[in-house]
């Protein structure tokens, strides 16, 4: 038979229990503090808070942290600095307006339009398609443009030319005559008279010019040459430019 084991007194079984009661109240203990350790430790490392909530396991702290806790600055209470106003956020400057971008357009073709270029029209005095009238008389002269002029025009006795204006316009006309003195001449175009000068020379051989100028119209024209008030000078050959 085996040897039969001591019994344990009633004492030690006791302190054994009471031993391992006491670890497992230690651990208990050790658990409800961790617990309670992990609740209070608030925000995570580097997020400073200033909340003074009651803590459901421990109650509200002794003291709330000052300013110079939570900044690392001295002891003593802290000033706060005011900030500085924000600076108004300007407004977006407006767009400038812009011109409505037009499509380029070819340059227009201009047709500039001349006037015709006037060619001179000459009028000899004696020729046949002009009107004799009241004396007046073709005399042969050896130094005048074509070999003749119209002599005796005085009081009723004229010559009128006659000849077509291609254009209407401000014309130049200039008159070739003779005459042995000062003698007035007077001009009328299509029955209105046009102007009237006193002319002179030293002879009938020796042709002398004056000019003058008259709007003349387009078509047939008719220029009378006359003095109804004495002696007008012999009409030799017009130019009109």
């Amino acid at each position: 038979m085996p040897a039969a084991r001591p019994r344990r007194s009633p004492a030690l079984r006791s302190l054994a229990v009471a031993l391992v009661f006491g670890l497992i109240m230690a651990f208990a203990m050790v658990t409800i503090r961790s617990t309670a350790s992990g609740r209070q430790s608030g925000p995570p490392a580097g997020l400073l808070t200033t909340s003074t909530a009651t803590d459901p396991l421990n109650g509200p702290p002794a003291n709330p942290p000052s300013a110079s806790s939570l900044t690392g600055g001295s002891s003593g209470p802290a000033t706060a600095s005011p900030s500085p106003p924000a600076a108004p956020t300007s407004a977006a400057a407006a767009p400038a307006p812009t011109s409505p971008v037009r499509p380029s357009t070819p340059a227009a073709t201009r047709t500039t339009t001349r006037p015709p270029v006037f060619t001179p029209v000459v009028i000899q005095a004696e020729a046949p398609g002009n009107n004799l009238i009241g004396g007046a008389q073709v005399w042969p002269c050896a130094t005048c443009d074509g070999g003749g002029r119209v002599a005796h025009i005085a009081g009723t006795a004229r010559v009128i030319l006659r000849t077509t204006m291609p254009a209407a316009g401000t014309r130049t006309v200039t008159v070739t005559y003779e005459s042995d003195g000062l003698r007035l001449i007077k001009i009328a175009a299509n029955g209105t008279e046009t102007a009237q000068r006193w002319v002179t020379g030293p002879g009938w051989e020796t042709p002398q010019t004056f000019v003058f100028t008259a709007e003349l119209p387009a078509g047939a024209l008719q220029l009378a040459f006359y003095n109804d008030a004495g002696p007008a000078p012999d009409i030799d050959k017009v130019v009109i430019s």
